[in-house]
């Protein structure tokens, strides 16, 4: 190999890239599939003033891979921790009083599933586990949610983490007892390369500190902080819904069955209780 020396300086470094209509009709190449990857012949001055292939890998649903409700399993998800305190899939009350869901968020049911993390009596203040997806296809607009149960006098934090080997990013935290029913959590996800997402709980002190997660779901879209304005379970009151009621038919608030007979629900989604 034979090296020259040259005094034309190197020339500053362009982005290589797609035009809008170039991604478009790569994209419906994907024919359905959950995600894709192509090459692509990209004649731009970045490629050193000759034609190149840049490779691009795509999510190609709406709904991503790692969507989990847990009623047919971990989904892929995996889980590391120690023996003594791990993840791990539960329906119904657990066996521990005045901690943990009684019934899962998806069917508010004492059949349907859920994970959590149990805290026996041999479990110690600050022990870990960690539930930790497959890797995810990145998209330039992506979201995650998912429900979490935190009740019981000694909790200690749940964390949410976007990583790769070049990213260790905390989406979102939460500490303490949040009182004994579902939350709503969206997080906007960033566009780093394919990844995993990764909740850690921490183990508080006692026996009631167990921690749960439900109806997760990864999508190619924008988390709409919208939908925290109309987002309502009537515990307190309608929020900012309206009635628009004749004088014979209406919507009211109520709490347990409906006053007629075999008709209506018995106990409300999201508490799963009469009251």
């Amino acid at each position: 190999m034979t090296v020259k020396q040259t005094t034309t300086p190197c020339s500053a470094y362009e982005q290589c890239s797609l035009t809008d209509e170039e991604m478009s009709i790569h994209k419906k190449n994907c024919n359905d599939e959950m995600s894709c990857s192509f090459t692509s012949l990209v004649p731009n001055s970045c490629l050193m003033n000759y034609y190149g292939h840049l490779n691009i890998s795509y999510s190609c649903k709406e709904n991503v891979g790692c969507s989990c409700n847990f009623e047919s399993g971990m989904c892929g998800w995996t889980v590391k921790g120690q023996d003594r305190y791990m993840w791990q899939i539960g329906n119904g009350k657990i066996t521990t009083s005045n901690t943990g869901p009684n019934r899962d968020r998806t069917t508010s049911t004492s059949y349907g599933h859920y994970v959590y993390t149990e805290s026996k009596g041999d479990v110690r203040l600050n022990d870990e586990s960690d539930l930790i997806s497959e890797f995810i296809v990145p998209s330039t607009k992506q979201c995650l949610s998912f429900w979490y149960h935190m009740y019981g006098r000694s909790l200690k934090k749940l964390v949410v983490y976007q990583m790769n080997s070049n990213y260790n990013i905390e989406l979102w935290n939460v500490s303490n007892s949040q009182g004994n029913k579902w939350y709503f959590q969206s997080l906007t996800l960033r566009d780093i390369g394919p990844y995993q997402i990764k909740f850690k709980a921490i183990r508080g002190k006692w026996r009631t500190s167990d921690i749960a997660i439900d109806d997760i779901d990864i999508t190619n879209k924008d988390c709409n902080a919208f939908h925290l304005q109309i987002d309502c379970n009537f515990e307190a009151d309608i929020c900012k819904w309206s009635k628009n009621n004749s004088n014979i038919y209406e919507w009211i608030v109520l709490s347990g069955s409906t006053p007629s007979n075999d008709t209506g629900p018995e106990v409300d989604h999201t508490l799963g209780s009469y009251g």
